[in-house]
């Protein structure tokens, strides 16, 4: 109805502009509308077409038939036309389109002539036809364009092309038959577009140049594929029809594209190779060190040309990968990662609230932007826990998230964190806490601070000293106090424990009078029926010192040498001993003392993997 009215107000000027002034300006219709005005002079039984070569916006189309002297216009119709809406009859001399957009719509005047003061004479008044035929060439996008699609928006909005290998990406381009009167032209289009440089055009698998023509027959049309190879704002497509009779001019529509790029600043660039953790291009994400940790990603796109931005925004969508039991949530902005135009720029932000349970969780992950389901760019990123931070899910509460997230990775059981000691890396309480008078707790290991950080190795090891650090640090002495757990564990075996006897709290270590025996063959503690130990009690059990034990015909169980070395271990290692005794000795070569071996599992920041790799405060 809107459109109606304007084709109607736009007539009634028209029709006011001839009683009261020769001709119709510019000024005096809209200010986005502008006018095309021709005149075709018919003359009997002739046959014309007239081409209205409109271009951009709107246009008021306005024919004009004059006839040849001495005859005149009888009368004359709209014999053929395309939509009914457009082309209107202001008189027998005037046709008029009020609002027209490339492409013309076709339309056929046919009418009849006479001479002034005929029809009186005998016989039948000769009333000669003629005809007048506006010809329309069609160019269009195909419907997955969206509103360059649209007839009414092809020369305002352009179809955005993404610059791509992938024929998926292409853009379509429909290339309709002329409609004409082909007695008097050939079916013909010609179509040429702009910056050449910056598109290829394709009929199937071949490529075809800007200036190509095509006869097509009636009612066909022809598909041709567009592969943007640079960005550029505006390439402009035009099809022409072949020259008209009466001025030569030629039909004519044309589409516009853009041909568009889009790149990620943020994330950006290789995380292992050119690391960087903040501002535009950064590529390495840390959870904060509040409880619960929160890891926010700004991501960023640019889109070249920049006018392209606000026309996919709308329709762009980013991705980014999971971070375990982490809570993803997108700002209110970006509904499921809907991209915000800003200038030359797609944006949005995505937060993570609290860290993962598993450090499988960090590490390597992937940013994608699609446009409608289509992949525009991606980037890896990477994603760390701060190392010295305690606010992890699980485990130890209070515990550093190093100590918690390292520990799983490397599969490390019944350990526990201490800050008892700031000079040692570890212990294993039940060796290193052993005493007469009170029980050390057994099969678990305790972990210090320094075991996050640098061990220099001991020259007296059996590869030498080669020195760890960070999570390698961590895994040798988890190593090194598991295996004092494990000689315990071991050694308790050949004494047993024996409650309310020497031996209520197994093995003894460290112990100035130690409790490496075994009663003789007459059963009873040093020399039967004898006060070795002077304490006014023969063959007595003591629970707090050996008492007689180790006298007479008790059997030593350890190799002696002060080393708390059993016997059933084999022979003592060989001098020097790493850590200045036996045990350590053979704890120290259970380390791997392999500096970077577990790199790969590190995602603390600072960390291996995070900003230069392999070093551990970094």
């Amino acid at each position: 109805m809107n459109r109606f009215l304007a084709i109607l107000t736009t007539i009634i000027a028209v029709a006011l502009a001839a009683v009261v002034a020769p001709a119709v300006s510019a000024d005096e219709v809209p200010w986005n509308t502008y006018i095309v005005d021709r005149t075709v002079e018919v003359s009997p039984d002739s046959r014309k077409n007239k081409a209205f070569p409109m271009e951009e916006g709107s246009a008021l189309c306005d024919l004009h038939l004059r006839a040849e002297a001495p005859w005149r216009i009888r009368s004359s119709r709209i014999a053929i036309r395309d939509d009914k809406t457009l082309w209107f009859k202001a008189s027998d001399r005037e046709y008029i389109i009020a609002s027209g957009y490339a492409p013309n719509e076709y339309v056929v005047v046919r009418g009849e002539l006479e001479k002034p003061g005929g029809g009186s004479g005998k016989g039948a008044e000769e009333r000669p036809q003629f005809q007048v035929t506006v010809p329309k060439v069609d160019l269009q996008w195909a419907a997955k364009h969206g509103e360059a699609s649209q007839e009414e928006k092809e020369d305002s909005v352009p179809a955005v092309i993404m610059v791509s290998e992938d024929p998926n990406d292409f853009g379509t381009l429909i290339v309709c038959a002329p409609k004409d009167d082909f007695h008097l032209s050939d079916p013909r289009v010609t179509l040429t577009w702009t910056h050449p440089d910056a598109v290829k055009v394709y009929r199937g698998n071949s490529e075809v140049g800007s200036g190509v023509s095509w006869l097509l027959m009636a009612g066909t049309q022809l598909e041709l594929s567009v592969k943007a190879v640079r960005p550029e704002a505006d390439v402009k497509f035009t099809l022409k029809g072949e020259p008209d009779v009466v001025s030569h001019e030629r039909a004519v529509d044309y589409v516009r594209a853009m041909c568009a790029k889009v790149e990620f600043v943020t994330p950006a660039g290789d995380p292992v190779s050119a690391p960087k953790d903040a501002g535009d291009g950064q590529n390495e994400f840390t959870f904060s060190a509040a409880n619960p940790g929160v890891l926010t990603m700004n991501l960023k796109a640019k889109v070249t040309p920049a006018a392209a931005a606000p026309v996919i925004a709308a329709d762009c969508r980013f991705e980014v990968g999971a971070i375990g039991t982490s809570a993803m949530a997108w700002a209110a902005a970006n509904p499921r990662g809907k991209a915000t135009g800003n200038g030359a720029f797609l944006t949005a932000t995505v937060a993570f609230t609290g860290l993962p349970d598993r450090n499988d969780a960090f590490g390597k992950k992937k940013a994608i932007l699609q446009l409608k389901g289509r992949k525009l760019d991606e980037n890896d990123y990477e994603v760390f826990f701060p190392r010295d931070a305690r606010n992890h899910p699980g485990g130890q509460a209070g515990s550093p998230n190093w100590f918690y997230y390292w520990g799983q990775a490397l599969g490390v059981a019944n350990a526990r964190y201490s800050e008892d000691y700031d000079d040692m890396y570890g212990e294993c309480p039940g060796m290193y806490r052993w005493s007469y008078q009170r029980y050390a707790e057994k099969g678990i290991i305790i972990i210090y601070p320094l075991a996050a950080l640098v061990d220099e190795g001991d020259v007296f090891a059996d590869h030498g000293r080669r020195a760890t650090s960070g999570i390698d640090t961590f895994s040798d002495t988890c190593l090194h106090e598991g295996f004092h757990s494990l000689q315990v564990s071991r050694a308790d075996m050949v004494v047993g424990i024996i409650p309310s006897t020497v031996w209520r709290f197994g093995w003894s270590w460290g112990a100035n009078n130690h409790n490496h025996w075994s009663v003789g063959i007459d059963g009873k503690l040093g020399v039967a029926g004898r006060d070795d130990d002077g304490n006014g009690n023969v063959d007595d059990m003591l629970i707090t010192s050996p008492g007689e034990l180790g006298h007479g015909d008790d059997e030593l169980l350890d190799r002696g040498l002060g080393q708390d070395w059993p016997t059933v271990f084999g022979p003592l290692p060989p001098q020097p001993w790493a850590g200045g005794n036996a045990i350590e000795d053979a704890a120290y070569n259970i380390e791997h003392d392999n500096e970077n071996e577990h790199a790969l599992l590190d995602w603390g920041s600072p960390g291996k993997q995070h900003k230069t790799i392999n070093k551990y405060d970094d």
